[in-house]
């Protein structure tokens, strides 16, 4: 398959001279590029491109010198994951990542990384659908790599993990499952489904660090509409692992919850946290909040709203 079209019509024209010479620059070096992951599970959907993410083969140092001079970009660089985070003079954001493998040494734990190629890169992702790249070479332009059938699960609308161990390595590939599910109106795949049942009865997401959690959740209710997301989180069993007390009510889909937003900003994300504790009340909200570990201002703001 290629998606040459696709990438010509549908990426935002602010990212198209980047990925150009991103590709340009990886084929002086004698590298691989990709786009990868969701951007690419997107147009495959026919859905809006709002962020790009690029791979290249390690070490990607010379193409994210190369793009940093070529753009006057600012780089972020995170080490311990081989990402790095320009952001060009006129706002944009984008990740570039090294090709890496990942190894679990404990269910739960973040992994050790070590740099890799691209096909093993796919390997260690959390779904098929989102284990899809496309070259951006000059010479290969829009050639998909699709290893898993990712295009063949998106058909089929279901979420389908590459492994067995997937939820018991990364417990929060559940609160991901719910958000891509919800997102799309996909269900799991019967396997997939198996295997979250069997890590949500183990209780795998209790090794998970309220950070992390907290983290998941935030994530959901910036969705452009949480509520599938987490009205799945309520019917898998997965809100007491947030904390104890969770469901998903009627007063919840009554909510603000459920109004659909294109962009959520800061105060549509207050609003929404404010609109989940509201059952509870301010004391409560306060209890919840600290558990998980919100930060002290977004603690203040959906306080205020609920006195």
């Amino acid at each position: 398959m290629n998606i040459s079209d696709a990438l010509s019509n549908a990426i935002p024209v602010a990212f198209r001279p980047f990925l150009q010479e991103v590709g340009r620059l990886a084929s002086h070096h004698k590298q691989e590029a990709v786009l990868v992951g969701g951007v690419v599970r997107d147009l495959l959907m026919g859905r809006p491109i709002r962020d790009v993410d690029v791979m290249v083969d390690h070490p990607a140092g010379p193409i994210v010198a190369g793009l940093k001079e070529r753009f006057n970009a600012d780089v972020t660089t995170h080490e311990r994951f081989m990402t790095f985070s320009l952001r060009l003079p006129s706002g944009e954001k984008i990740d570039v990542t090294t090709a890496r493998e990942e190894r679990y040494a404990a269910p739960a734990q973040l992994p050790n990384v070590t740099p890799s190629v691209i096909s093993a890169d796919l390997k260690r992702r959390d779904f098929s659908v989102n284990a899809i790249a496309c070259s951006l070479l000059p010479s290969s332009l829009g050639e998909v790599m699709d290893p898993f059938q990712g295009g063949r699960d998106i058909s089929a609308k279901q979420i389908k993990t590459l492994h067995s161990r997937s939820f018991q390595d990364d417990p929060t590939r559940l609160f991901r499952a719910a958000r891509f599910a919800g997102r799309f109106s996909f269900t799991l795949e019967p396997a997939t489904q198996q295997q979250a049942i069997d890590a949500i009865r183990g209780k795998f997401p209790e090794r998970l660090s309220a950070t992390r959690l907290r983290h998941e959740f935030e994530l959901i209710l910036k969705e452009s509409n949480p509520a599938p997301a987490l009205a799945l989180l309520g019917q898998w069993g997965l809100l007491p692992f947030l904390c104890p007390d969770w469901v998903f009510s009627d007063a919840h889909r009554r909510s603000l919850l459920c109004v659909e937003a294109p962009v959520v900003d800061r105060a549509l994300f207050v609003s929404r946290l404010a609109a989940w504790f509201s059952p509870w009340g301010q004391a409560k909200a306060r209890e919840m909040m600290t558990s998980l570990g919100f930060e002290r201002e977004t603690k203040q703001e959906v306080l205020a709203r609920l006195s």
